[in-house]
């Protein structure tokens, strides 16, 4: 399921904006359906197109904790970006962070995959919930201060 209608998991009073209520009926009636013991795979993704005012390591910092190693300058990328799997407990997360250029403004992509292999079908909106906690945890290590300013539009 791909969502970009939806901008809350579960806040808010209306399920119909919430993600994880459009989880809940669509795989909930698919596994009664299908009988499925067992999820091979179950995960959560999230891409953030994030601000970068400019294209300098200095304004970068500022606005994030990046995994860019400082011995590149980002003035002088024409591409910049970084990769990793990592283990999170019992959970797995990819994250992806990379420099993108689109009419002459710069952002930061911010892309968290959270996913668990092997589950018991009974338990994916458990496992779902707990995705969606451990990706709010990495963004809101990654970001900061002028980043939550520039969402509430100050």
């Amino acid at each position: 399921m791909t969502s970009a209608f939806h901008k809350t998991y579960r806040l808010g009073d209306d399920d119909n904006k919430k993600f994880r209520y459009v989880i809940e009926r669509v795989v909930g009636a698919f596994i009664s359906v299908a009988e499925l013991p067992i999820i091979n795979r179950i995960g959560l993704r999230y891409i953030d197109s994030c601000p970068l005012p400019s294209k300098n390591n200095a304004k970068l910092r500022e606005y994030y904790n990046t995994k860019f190693p400082e011995s590149f300058e980002i003035a002088d990328a024409k591409e910049m970006a970084f990769r990793t799997i990592v283990k999170r407990g019992e959970y797995n997360l990819g994250y992806v962070e990379a420099l993108e250029e689109r009419d002459g403004e710069y952002r930061l992509i911010l892309d968290f995959d959270g996913f668990a292999m092997d589950i018991k079908a009974s338990d994916y909106l458990d496992v779902a919930d707990k995705l969606h906690d451990l990706i709010s945890k990495e963004y809101e290590a990654t970001i900061k201060q002028p980043v939550y300013d520039y969402m509430e539009g100050r």
